[in-house]
């Protein structure tokens, strides 16, 4: 395990990697949906939980990723727009998000450590809504997950650890900057590659990443995330519809 200079961080996941398909017995038009994490989102879900029940001590019950303690584990994606082409009440029809899911096999393991479900939820913040990166951010901020003024904290080094792809984390180091206008050093990734299925796959990202550049050109730190979004949004559609 590499040693960062970081004293304390945050371990967060982010993303949607998944697929919807009508409860058993139900139809497409009604009922509930139940939802499956695809590999990528079940490696990072497989990652946290190893990360989080890995660097576990016992003796201070403080968990470490490296020399960097860990002071909480946040999930924070929603669902995928694609799927509400095809379940037009896609989200309101699933009793929980991906970032639950993903969320699930840390819970398990912190319960075999033997935290308490009060201990857990006070490590573990889940942001289930949100439908692109940028938004995770925004609304994992809105929830009071994350702020900004963690990582500006006099004579410590509180950061981030991603959890999450290289290509992926790419385009999070830039929200995260922006949003909270924190030092690049900060933010450090776990080793971890997303499982692409095809070239296709790979390539979407790679637009991703330079689409998510453009949109924020000319933020001013710290601002308001929301008409980025709105804009990334407008061009990935344009994009879907090429």
């Amino acid at each position: 395990m590499p040693r960062y200079e970081l004293d304390s961080a945050v371990l967060l996941t982010l993303g949607r990697s998944s697929s919807a398909k009508p409860a058993p017995g139900c139809t497409a038009k009604e009922g509930p949906l139940e939802l499956t994490l695809a590999p990528a989102g079940a490696k990072r879900a497989i990652n946290a939980a190893e990360i989080v029940a890995g660097g576990y001590n016992p003796s201070d019950r403080l968990v470490r990723f490296g020399g960097t303690v860990i002071t909480a584990a946040i999930f924070a994606g929603g669902h995928v727009r694609a799927h509400e082409r095809l379940f037009p009440d896609y989200a309101e029809r699933l009793d929980f998000g991906e970032a639950a899911l993903q969320a699930s096999p840390t819970y398990r393991q912190l319960l075999n450590l033997g935290w308490t479900p009060e201990k857990i939820d006070s490590f573990l913040g889940v942001q289930d809504v949100s439908n692109t990166t940028i938004a995770d951010i925004r609304m994992a901020s809105d929830k009071g997950l994350l702020d900004p003024n963690d990582f500006h904290r006099n004579g410590e080094k509180h950061g981030i650890v991603l959890n999450m792809g290289g290509l992926h984390g790419i385009r999070a180091r830039t929200i995260l900057t922006n949003w909270g206008d924190i030092d690049p050093k900060l933010i450090v990734r776990a080793p971890m590659r997303d499982p692409y299925s095809s070239a296709a796959e790979v390539a979407q990202e790679v637009a991703a990443i330079a689409v998510n550049a453009y949109v924020f050109s000319g933020f001013k730190p710290r601002g308001d995330l929301y008409p980025v979004e709105e804009r990334f949004n407008a061009i990935a559609d344009r994009m879907t519809h090429v």
